[in-house]
């Protein structure tokens, strides 16, 4: 959850959720409790005023993800105990990045709350000033429910929200690609399960030569999605995207480029057509559909994978297989 913060007559204040200054600020203690799940007990919150901002609404635009599908869930049983309304926009991953840097430049009033990845462009939002201070709401007791524990996240997961010792967010998500394979696919096709990472490339081959028909392959292939799955490769081959001693970019070291070919070998040769125009749903939709035997793809796809008839059957799963040189495996986490 990261806050926003809006310009100085009222100044506009990922994953993160924004609230902006001024009275929507002071809802943010409110909105913590629902937007990390937490239940409230009766006996902690007695004497905590619910109503206090009856009659307002927080704006809120949001990715499409399962923690954002299960907040659209919990508004009106928010809105039933608070008296506050959500508007709740919910955007696929480019789309949404595209709005939300629109309205937070033009300062729109549009937007109170929204998801924000801090890896990825944490830094530079702090530095435009689109991040709001949630501590000092979640320090008042007026504000923030007793039943909420800042504590009951981890130090890291807190670490990852701040920035120059302000908290600009509430942590909604942990995640990490995994490797799923069809079991039936390589059952027929007499293919053995990947120890590997270097099985993979002729795990695909074997597939593609038993049943053509099929997608030995696919992963993410757009550029700005590609380097969350892409990484564990290059990790689990030896290499790395900084030099040995840390000084300089490493992405030219021998290990690092062996991850890389790797990575776009299997989808040239072995993925979908118009590969580079592919993330994480389109991926999910050709695993779903079982027109795919392999990907590495996010832990947060599972359920909207097992939506699909079949797949509770025939789908395994474990982590990218370690690399056959180093016996790495590294799997990318993030929230």
């Amino acid at each position: 959850m990261t806050t926003m913060q809006r310009a100085p007559a009222s100044p506009p204040s990922r994953f993160g959720a924004g609230v902006t200054r001024g009275p929507k600020a002071a809802l943010a203690g409110l909105l913590a409790a629902v937007l990390t799940g937490t239940i409230p007990d009766a006996a902690r919150a007695e004497g905590f005023d619910w109503k206090r901002y009856d009659g307002q609404t927080i704006n809120l635009v949001l990715t499409d993800h399962p923690w954002s599908n299960a907040i659209r869930e919990m508004a009106q049983p928010f809105t039933v105990k608070t008296g506050i309304k959500l508007r709740i926009a919910i955007l696929n991953e480019d789309p949404q990045r595209a709005r939300l840097n629109t309205l937070l430049q033009a300062k729109s009033s549009d937007v109170d709350v929204y998801v924000s990845l801090k890896i990825r462009e944490g830094a530079v939002y702090n530095k435009a000033g689109w991040y709001a201070d949630v501590t000092p709401m979640l320090t008042d007791p007026s504000q923030t429910a007793p039943v909420f524990e800042l504590d009951d996240f981890g130090a890291g997961l807190i670490r990852n929200e701040t920035f120059g010792g302000k908290l600009t967010g509430l942590p909604i998500n942990v995640e990490g690609p995994l490797f799923y394979w069809r079991e039936d696919i390589f059952a027929k096709c007499s293919v053995a399960v990947p120890e590997y990472l270097e099985d993979i490339l002729g795990a695909a081959r074997k597939i593609k030569a038993c049943d053509p028909s099929i997608d030995a392959w696919a992963a993410r292939g757009v550029r700005n999605a590609v380097p969350y799955p892409m990484a564990a490769f290059v990790f689990n081959s030896g290499g790395g995207f900084k030099s040995v001693d840390g000084t300089k970019p490493g992405l030219c070291r021998p290990e690092s480029v062996a991850g890389l070919t790797l990575y776009t070998d299997l989808l040239k040769d072995y993925g979908p057509v118009g590969a580079t125009n592919r993330s994480f749903p389109q991926v999910v939709e050709l695993l779903g559909q079982g027109k795919v035997a392999m990907t590495h793809e996010s832990s947060n796809e599972f359920p909207n994978i097992m939506k699909y008839s079949g797949r509770e059957d025939d789908l395994g799963i474990k982590l990218l297989p370690k690399g056959r040189a180093g016996g790495v495996s590294q799997p990318i986490g993030f929230g």
